[in-house]
């Protein structure tokens, strides 16, 4: 009798783990919402809302009201939903689609009407924004009806605006823009058909048209386009086939091919 009792309880708690395990098992995982983006030399991280920043700091650029650098993450600001950092600035998105800049704004890139002064506190500048992109000394926005502005330094070309050198307030530029990236001193854009547009500097050929000339105005490039990234002087971009290609800037090999600088885009294979 005592042994059927003990084969009943071992029979019943194994029973009680596989329900456990069942259950855990069908529990939905909760997806973060975790990003990060780099500047020159700071980092911001984005964690379920709150914004953590970390790195240099002499212009302000992680918006904890002080220019002083830190090795440790710092939480600035809760209520983000994206960010975006570059060169010596940082842009965050907050839930309510308002626009927060802190750091150099040496080109105008924060769009609010001033220009050559640093902040060391976020500073809301617009509303009712989609997605914010950082260059250099540049800023892309895109609205949430899809109308792209720019600001910020313009000298290369950059914002696709021919006759200015720079703008320290949003101008409008296009409509039907579905992503943006930037590097240094150029930029390179997704419209909804998927077809690539870009413009600035093109020195190194990261615009990708065959030839170093800068561009001063939008110029379409490519079509069936479904992702893009740049880095400081090279661009790269996934096509809807899967296949990447690249160009720009090479001395280092960062475009993972065997030659020098490449002004029109190529096959990238690994």
């Amino acid at each position: 009798m005592k042994k059927i009792i003990f084969v009943y309880l071992i029979l019943l708690f194994s029973c009680s783990i596989a329900s456990q395990s069942a259950s855990t098992s069908n529990t939905p995982s909760v997806e973060k919402n975790l990003s990060v983006s780099a500047g020159e030399a700071h980092t911001l991280i984005l964690d379920d809302g709150k914004l953590f920043a970390a790195g240099r700091n002499d212009y302000g650029q992680l918006g904890n009201g002080t220019n002083i650098n830190t090795n440790k993450f710092l939480l600035i600001l809760s209520g983000v939903k994206s960010i975006s950092a570059s060169g010596l600035y940082s842009a965050v998105l907050k839930n309510d689609d308002s626009l927060w800049m802190t750091g150099n704004n040496e080109g105008g890139q924060f769009g609010n009407g001033a220009d050559f002064e640093a902040t060391n506190v976020f500073l809301n500048v617009m509303s009712n924004i989609k997605s914010i992109v950082c260059g250099g000394s540049h800023s892309f926005i895109i609205s949430n009806d899809g109308s792209l502005f720019v600001a910020g330094d313009n000298q290369k070309g950059q914002l696709g605006l021919s006759g200015f050198n720079k703008t320290n307030l949003f101008v409008f530029i296009t409509n039907d823009v579905k992503s943006v990236a930037c590097g240094q001193n150029h930029t390179i854009i997704i419209m909804n058909d998927d077809s690539l547009w870009v413009c600035g500097d093109n020195y190194a050929g990261q615009l990708g048209t065959g030839d170093n000339n800068n561009l001063y105005e939008l110029k379409k490039i490519m079509t069936d386009v479904k992702a893009i990234s740049c880095g400081y002087n090279h661009s790269l971009v996934i096509k809807k086939d899967n296949t990447i290609y690249g160009t720009g800037y090479n001395s280092k090999g960062q475009l993972g091919i065997n030659e020098n600088n490449t002004n029109i885009f190529v096959k990238i294979n690994y």
